[in-house]
């Protein structure tokens, strides 16, 4: 049982509109960009990227541990996420991450988008996350 967490990049960048939308953050105010691959025994489960206000986490981010748990960190750093809104939707990996990343034999995915937000409604990450479909099976609770 061998499952580990893959960084394949970390930046802080401008973010696009719709994840400073869903971060509600102001104009000039940047994120860190989390890129990571699950892999369980060297099987690639998991693509992800999550998206973070970059004054959430101080520091340096070649200082910082980014393959353990992003929500443990934000906890570490008062910042735990207690609540999110996502949605769900089959796609396949877009093309250029297959291609980045090696990803070919992927297959379709079920594709979670979603906002977290800590105890006082303020969103913390915005997250895409592919799970690969051949391995994953969701239930829903619906209201």
């Amino acid at each position: 049982y061998d499952t580990i967490n893959k960084v394949l990049s970390i930046a802080e960048e401008t973010p696009d509109p719709v994840i400073q939308q869903q971060l509600r953050l102001a104009d000039g105010e940047r994120v860190i960009r989390l890129e990571r691959l699950r892999l369980h025994n060297d099987v690639p489960l998991i693509y992800s990227l999550d998206y973070v206000p970059r004054g959430l986490l101080p520091g340096r981010l070649f200082d910082i541990e980014w393959s353990g748990s992003l929500l443990a960190l934000l906890e570490k750093n008062r910042h735990q996420p207690r609540m999110s809104a996502a949605s769900v939707s089959a796609v396949t990996l877009p093309d250029e991450i297959v291609q980045r990343n090696d990803l070919r034999d992927f297959g379709p995915a079920l594709l979670i988008t979603e906002t977290c937000f800590d105890a006082t409604g303020t969103p913390v990450v915005y997250a895409a996350v592919y799970h690969r479909g051949s391995h994953f099976a969701f239930s829903f609770a619906r209201r």
